[in-house]
């Protein structure tokens, strides 16, 4: 892993320490959740101008979440769980006793992707 992509998966997990650590969907909005806050997503499946002037999206190659998943979008990982649990705390005001632990288990798998 090159030390960008170390640093952006470090940033990653920071970010969703944050989240986890948010007490109230307003502290939840101001950190954000969706893949244009994820330092990852940024570097791997930003928006790119090509040389012919055509935009093509970055479909997460080399992102070390792909990586370890074989799946572009964060499937195969805990993050889809873990954003339905935001997302219901959000949208419809639902927070359930698992959730917490479906932000943890991003948490965890994300620290699990960190070289030695």
């Amino acid at each position: 892993m090159d030390r960008e992509t170390k640093k952006a998966l470090k940033a990653s997990i920071d970010h969703w320490y944050r989240i986890s650590a948010c007490k109230t969907v307003d502290e939840l909005l101001i950190e954000g959740w969706s893949s244009e806050d994820c330092p990852l997503c940024r570097m791997f499946d930003a928006d790119r101008f090509l040389a012919d002037g055509s935009l093509t999206r970055g479909h997460c190659q080399g992102c070390p979440v792909a990586a370890s998943t074989g799946q572009e979008g964060c499937d195969g990982s805990p993050y889809k769980v873990a954003s339905l649990s935001l997302y219901n705390w959000t949208y419809i005001g639902e927070w359930y006793n698992t959730d917490q632990d479906n932000l943890e288990a991003e948490i965890r798998f994300l620290e699990s992707l960190l070289p030695d």
